[in-house]
């Protein structure tokens, strides 16, 4: 490891109920290891690559507490982590029969005018409820590929699409679609879209028509 690894800018410490039952899940579950530890003080100091956590146990030592403690702690935040690949981890907690936040789901978030970075990620609580995201980098797209793999669809899927009426149209608009990229493979949608009424709304690629796969 590295100084610039071991002394990263920015390591959230947490408050515990029990320092070694958060080992167990970080450690244990989750792929981190223990740099150096005071059980003295109920402290532990975990990393995992370059992501960096402190434990300690409330009860023990100097606790900087600003209001009470109430599960689920952590309330209104995630710690997001980056990780090579996220299917260790889901085998662990599947394992454990550890319940997940949220399933493992692809997404592609637009970074810039021109650019989305994809994602497969999870959610899951730690044993005091501290919520953690587990992210594994998916590559970067731009508009131009999303536009190309749409043109390889079937023509009658652009003629489906022009029955959606006026109604559904806003619907969608509503439920923020544009902001939810769809996958697709093989000329099929993987996404998962939105159901409004009846209607499937396809995230990101609404404005795309035949005019735009013939060509200038």
């Amino acid at each position: 490891m590295t100084s610039e690894e071991f002394d990263p800018s920015l390591v959230p410490e947490l408050l515990v109920s029990n320092v070694s039952r958060s080992i167990d899940f970080w450690c244990g579950l989750c792929g981190f290891e223990i740099a150096y530890e005071r059980p003295e003080e109920g402290f532990a100091y975990i990393t995992r690559g370059s992501a960096h956590i402190m434990l300690e146990q409330k009860g023990i030592g100097r606790n900087w507490v600003t209001g009470p403690l109430e599960r689920p702690f952590g309330r209104g935040i995630n710690f997001q982590i980056a990780v090579p690949s996220m299917g260790p981890i889901e085998k662990a907690l599947n394992r454990a029969s550890y319940p997940l936040f949220m399933p493992p789901e692809t997404k592609w978030y637009r970074i810039g005018d021109f650019e989305e970075a994809g994602v497969r990620q999870l959610l899951v609580t730690d044993p005091d409820g501290y919520l953690v995201r587990f992210q594994e980098p998916l590559g970067r797209r731009t508009p131009q590929q999303v536009r190309d793999s749409v043109c390889d669809l079937p023509i009658d899927w652009f003629s489906s699409r022009r029955s959606l009426d006026h109604q559904s149209r806003r619907g969608c608009q509503r439920v923020g679609m544009a902001i939810e990229p769809t996958r697709i493979h093989s000329g099929e949608l993987m996404g998962r879209g939105t159901i409004v009424g009846n209607r499937k709304c396809v995230p990101d690629i609404d404005d795309i028509t035949e005019h735009d796969c013939n060509g200038p």
